[in-house]
């Protein structure tokens, strides 16, 4: 009811209940979509953000590949220079090209191609999921070849190692090369006989030492040879030192290049006193002098060894 202050009747106005009800369930409508559409607009504006914070580490990782892959390239260079140095050494015989990659080929592929179009046409490079995992398959791709390089020449280095270590080296011993390897008249009929090995005179009692790393096989009296030492190395080199005057060693036992061995004598069938040098290699008569004066020691091939070429010899 409506009073006036004057002199007018007073009115009586009548809202419905109905009416009220409507009005208070559209205030708590309207009260509920305003604040679902600002829930919206706040989780709208966190999702942006944390795409962006999201979007800067993907970034971050794909700049730290790009760096990583930078890096093996670089490793790659080293390894295309070390596999150069040891081609290199072995000049007379060049390592035979095998595969495509090392006739010095290549090139993107097409989605590499793409992927610069796409840097060039944006301002923002892709940055999304997909490229980020095919990155890592790149990198992980890249450092398994690389891996796999270095162990192949590791493995070559450690056999050209071995073969160095079992490849008869330098001279027995100290004296003159009184007799060579091939025919020659025999000192005791006066006719003509092939030479097994090289004579080396030196005064008796000189010392005697193994020219390569390996087991002793012999070291007893054997006819003609007299004192005998002969020595099992890898690779089948098997070294041979005659008309000894003393033993130094006994067989199974094993040497390294340099030990003293034997002693120098005129045991067996000697005129004199020296040392009877012989190099045999799978059963196979060798010129010692080639060995004493160094001319084997040329390396392998590299592509030999990546085929297990050494593993195949006896150890």
């Amino acid at each position: 009811m409506l009073i006036p202050h004057g002199s007018g009747d007073p009115r009586r106005i009548e809202i419905p209940v109905s009416l009220i009800l409507v009005l208070m369930a559209l205030w708590t409508g309207i009260t509920f979509w305003g604040s679902y559409l600002s829930a919206q607009h706040v989780d709208y504006w966190r999702t942006q953000l944390t795409n962006q914070v999201l979007t800067m580490k993907v970034k971050y990782l794909i700049h730290q590949i790009d760096q990583s892959r930078s890096v093996l390239d670089e490793v790659k260079q080293v390894d295309i220079k070390l596999r150069e140095m040891i081609n290199a050494s072995n000049p007379s015989k060049p390592e035979k090209v095998k595969s495509p990659k090392e006739y010095g080929t290549g090139g993107p592929t097409t989605d590499e191609g793409n992927d610069v179009s796409r840097l060039l046409d944006q301002a923002d490079p892709d940055i999304t999921w997909k490229r980020l995992v095919e990155k890592i398959g790149l990198l992980n791709s890249e450092a398994n070849e690389r891996i796999s390089s270095y162990d192949a020449m590791l493995n070559w280095l450690d056999g050209q190692k071995k073969l160095f270590r079992a490849t008869p080296t330098g001279w027995p011993c100290a004296g003159r090369l009184s007799s060579g390897f091939g025919r020659r008249l025999s000192p005791f009929t006066g006719t003509e006989k092939f030479h097994f090995g090289v004579d080396i005179a030196n005064r008796i009692g000189a010392p005697l030492y193994a020219t390569a790393d390996g087991r002793i096989v012999i070291s007893s009296w054997e006819s003609g040879y007299g004192n005998l030492v002969v020595i099992q190395h890898d690779f089948g080199f098997q070294t041979r030192y005659a008309h000894c005057s003393r033993l130094k060693i006994k067989a199974g036992e094993r040497v390294k290049r340099g030990q003293l061995i034997a002693l120098m004598g005129a045991t067996g069938n000697a005129v004199g006193s020296h040392c009877h040098y012989e190099v045999r290699q799978y059963d196979k008569l060798r010129n010692p002098f080639a060995f004493m004066m160094g001319d084997t020691l040329r390396p392998a091939p590299l592509s030999r060894l990546i085929k297990n070429q050494f593993a195949k010899n006896p150890s």
